[in-house]
């Protein structure tokens, strides 16, 4: 156990290839899906709006504000996301379920 490694803790170049990757089929999706939003709706919001690129412009900007969001977030160190997450939670509530579908809070911590 003491071999094991988080994938955050690993060095930066054990898992650029991996963010790439990812990045990448990020990019792959949400084109995929702008692509088929434009033809499935094309017609509706060309006889509604008049113009028919009227959905495709909402749904671009939206995962241009997404996609923007998801740059900052990767460049903020795992370190700071972490602290950041440790000073948001005080209590940790632990909550079972019996055999009878009841739940019922066996405990209650404060993190120190």
């Amino acid at each position: 156990m003491g071999s094991y490694c988080f994938f955050a803790d690993r060095p930066v170049g054990q898992y650029k290839k991996s963010d790439i990757g990812f990045s990448l089929s990020v990019i792959l999706l949400l084109g995929f899906g702008l692509f088929t939003l434009y033809f499935c709706s094309q017609s509706s919001a060309s006889r509604l709006f008049g113009d028919s690129f009227y959905f495709f412009r909402r749904q671009f900007l939206c995962v241009a504000v997404g996609f923007a969001g998801f740059l900052l977030m990767a460049m903020i160190p795992i370190k700071a996301i972490r602290e950041y997450i440790e000073s948001a939670i005080d209590l940790v509530v632990d909550i079972n379920r019996l055999s009878d579908g009841k739940r019922k809070i066996v405990s209650i911590s404060e993190v120190v």
